[in-house]
């Protein structure tokens, strides 16, 4: 599968640290200050699309009380469907190491009667940091089984 991704900045040290602030401080403040970069990458795909960001794991939720990749979306204004859900992520991607990202299983389900919503549909996949890609690609993989019109991905860093 091959899968067309785009992200808005670089991931370098201070992209690094701009999302320990963001993710792990909860400054959701930084949210607004990335909004129209990503409103502008999607722009012209989201107009017929379904935009879809990448779930975090139920114990992140309880832990930082907001998934970032939503939090980016709304702070844009953009739409989105909750069509996965990490069932199985046990260990934060961000502890892992480069050869354990990639050897990750499946983490993701596609959330219950959400089917009906991907079949024909371009669909953009939102996530705030694309490092090895294995993230994207498990959604990707997982969404393409329900025959979408095509697939993107876009990432605030890469």
């Amino acid at each position: 599968m091959k899968l067309k991704h785009q992200a808005v900045y670089a991931y370098n040290g201070f992209a690094r640290e701009m999302v320990k602030q963001f993710k792990f401080s909860g400054d959701c403040e930084l949210a607004a200050a990335f909004s129209e970069e990503i409103k502008e990458l999607t722009r012209c795909r989201r107009r017929s699309s379904l935009v879809i960001p990448i779930p975090i794991s139920r114990s992140s939720i309880e832990t930082r009380g907001f998934n970032q990749t939503e939090l980016l979306l709304e702070s844009a204004r953009i739409e989105y469907q909750r069509v996965l859900e990490n069932a199985f992520q046990r260990e934060k991607q961000s502890k892992k190491t480069r050869f354990e990202r990639l050897e990750s299983p499946q983490p993701f389900i596609v959330r219950d009667r959400m089917e009906g919503e991907i079949k024909g549909k371009n669909l953009i996949i939102v996530d705030d940091i694309y490092t090895t890609g294995r993230t994207v690609y498990h959604a990707a993989q997982l969404l393409s089984q329900y025959n979408p019109a095509s697939i993107s991905s876009v990432s605030l860093f890469r």
